[in-house]
């Protein structure tokens, strides 16, 4: 796996078919920055490949986070993001 940070300043390095560039800012941005302060990520390439795992651990099923005094939140994500079953879509329109 490969996850390389950009320079800040401007570049021409553009996508290849083997590669996606994603661009952060407002409050995705705050979020990452916050993660990598709570976790103290050496880098972002650190924090999303934590991520990653996770994400990929959890085979599609969502996780549990343990939140103390036994109580456990599961969280996976919302269907809006999900893309829909097309057999699924089908059954749910009237």
């Amino acid at each position: 796996m490969s996850i390389s940070k950009l320079p800040n300043s401007p570049t021409t390095v553009t996508p290849t078919e083997q590669a996606a560039f994603f661009s952060f800012n407002n409050g995705d941005l705050q979020a990452v920055n916050g993660v990598m302060e709570k976790y103290q990520f050496i880098d972002e390439q650190s924090m999303f490949r934590f991520a990653l795992a996770i994400l990929l651990k959890a085979e599609g099923n969502g996780v549990y986070i343990d939140e103390g005094d036994n109580k456990r939140t599961f969280i996976s994500p919302s269907s809006q993001i999900i893309k829909q079953n097309s057999d699924n879509h089908d059954e749910q329109t009237p």
